[in-house]
């Protein structure tokens, strides 16, 4: 994996709605718990029976879902997808277990004990996230209520092509002091049907489960929540391998606390995961010498604090990370790689945010600094004892130095100025920046492990990649009466040091992926 240095993009969107009383359509209404940054927040339907919550970006202008799987979806906005955009689920970003993405965040959360989802329009503010290059995300989940009576409420969906059932139920009550809210969701479909033809791999199952509460405190609230997902074996065409297990649990901790006219908001979420994927269950293999199955673990920890005082919004936000990947084939014991091990990607960040408003233009402007931790453990094969060339490439990852880290910095200016009662103008510019991830960087033997980019093309990591800077500008304008909305926008953005794959010039790399997947040799 290189480096293009120059990616350039240049495009407009525009909406236009008639504004009609129907009880068919049902949107969320977006509550930002955030000051006014300046910059727009989306409404997104709600697509209750969705296959996959990242689903629900299908109905954004700008934006879309990537999907590797009907149950791996890849959000993606303005033509930046996946690690590019941040998404936080209220407040907390966790990385998922699988180097190739096929538990996507949005995966984690299912639309049940969803409030709404909000997305920026636009330039996000430095307060959205670590790494927002690509925009940002915010999933808002249901809060259990304080003096709320038992209530319970649930939805039943089934359909005929690949006989898929999907269901849900939440119910939660509270007093003054104390309140729950308990979940379940379960989806599966067997394979669905094109033309009397079965669609490969277009199977799912998932299971997911849990409880969020809620304390009342003399000067605010505190809330504990934990999450399970179970999901089964499921298809992902577009991946070189399935899913057949993903085994997740996360629990979080946040608070709420008013002083004098002081807010802080903060949180701590842990997730562990397990992944186990193949090639051969659920797809046929030409040779049983060419199955494989990938055991990943992943370990996520995120934490934030913000405080709010007047016009100014102060935080800190951390992600810190483990990732570790065995792949073995089910039908030979001597073979083993060991794709990544001890994994660490590390991410801490503080940021400020100012907003004011003069007469009829609201400014905020904000910066956020970063420190970004790379390393990993050495790596081995069984293969290094056979093929000289992947024993090179074993030895050259081994003596590199692997810790690496990148200090990186985003500043975002957003106004708004209104023109009259039914228009606005808004206008933006940033400089931000973000450092590669693990895969980019660790992914040491030829293998299509990218974080779901999906191209069926094979990559090495290089160590040293620079951070990724974007120069962005995005002009808008609004005019909105009782009938009619239209909302043109135009956006530019240049990345430097854009990181992209490369055809490979080493001819030690070369030589191994071509002995590796053009099967020339009994592994």
């Amino acid at each position: 994996m290189d480096i293009m240095k120059i990616k350039s993009a240049l495009g407009a969107t525009i909406t236009a709605l008639l504004a009609v009383n129907s009880q068919a359509m049902e949107v969320i209404t977006v509550h930002s718990q955030h000051h006014d940054t300046g910059a727009r927040l989306m409404q997104i339907p709600a697509q209750k029976f969705a296959t996959d919550t990242a689903d629900w970006l299908d109905g954004v202008v700008g934006a879309g879902v990537n999907k590797n799987g009907p149950i791996t979806g890849l959000a993606q906005y303005r033509g930046m997808f996946a690690q590019r955009i941040n998404v936080a689920s209220n407040g907390l970003n966790f990385s998922g277990a699988g180097p190739n993405s096929m538990d996507t965040p949005l995966s984690y959360t299912p639309a049940i004990i969803i409030a709404n989802m909000d997305i920026y329009r636009g330039i996000a503010p430095v307060s959205a996230g670590i790494d927002t290059l690509g925009g940002a995300i915010d999933v808002n989940m249901r809060r259990a209520e304080l003096d709320s009576p038992l209530t319970v409420n649930g939805r039943i969906n089934a359909q005929d092509n690949g006989s898929g059932f999907n269901a849900s139920l939440a119910g939660g009550a509270g007093n003054s002091q104390f309140a729950w809210l308990a979940y379940a969701d379960t989806r599966n479909s067997n394979e669905q049907d094109a033309k009397e033809r079965a669609i490969p791999n277009s199977d799912y199952q998932r299971h997911q489960y849990g409880v969020l509460t809620t304390s009342d405190l003399n000067q605010g609230r505190l809330f504990a929540n934990i999450h399970r997902t179970d999901t089964k074996q499921s298809g992902t065409a577009a991946l070189p391998m399935d899913i057949d297990y993903i085994d997740t649990t996360r629990f979080e901790l946040s608070g709420e606390h008013e002083i004098s006219d002081t807010t802080l908001l903060w949180g701590v979420g842990f997730q562990d995961g397990e992944h186990g994927m193949d090639n051969y269950q659920q797809r046929a293999l030409s040779t049983a010498q060419k199955a494989r199955y990938t055991l990943a673990l992943g370990r996520s920890t995120s934490l934030f604090a913000h405080i709010k005082t007047g016009a100014w919004l102060w935080g800190y936000d951390g992600s810190i990370n483990r990732h570790d990947a065995d792949i073995t084939n089910p039908n030979n014991d001597a073979f083993f790689v060991e794709n990544f091990n001890n994994v660490a990607d590390d991410r801490h960040s503080l940021f400020t945010e100012y907003t004011f408003s003069h007469r009829k233009l609201n400014t905020t402007v904000g910066a956020r600094l970063k420190y970004n931790v790379a390393d990993a453990d050495k790596v081995s094969s069984t293969m290094a004892m056979m093929m000289p060339a992947v024993a090179t490439l074993q030895t050259r990852f081994n003596d590199a130095d692997k810790s690496v880290s990148d200090t990186t910095f985003d500043v975002v200016i957003n106004n708004r100025y209104t023109l009259n009662s039914h228009s606005d103008l808004s206008y933006g510019v940033a400089i931000k920046e973000r450092a590669a991830s693990y895969q980019a960087r660790y992914l040491w033997l030829p293998m299509q492990a990218t974080g779901g980019l999906a191209d069926g093309k094979t990559y090495v990591g290089n160590i040293n990649l620079k951070p990724e800077t974007a120069y962005q500008a995005n002009v808008g304008w609004s005019y909105t009466n009782e009938r009619l909305s239209i909302k043109p926008q135009l956006f530019y953005q240049r990345i430097d040091n854009y990181i992209q794959g490369t055809p490979s010039e080493d001819s030690v790399v070369n030589m191994v992926a071509m002995i590796i997947w053009a099967g020339r040799a009994s592994l």
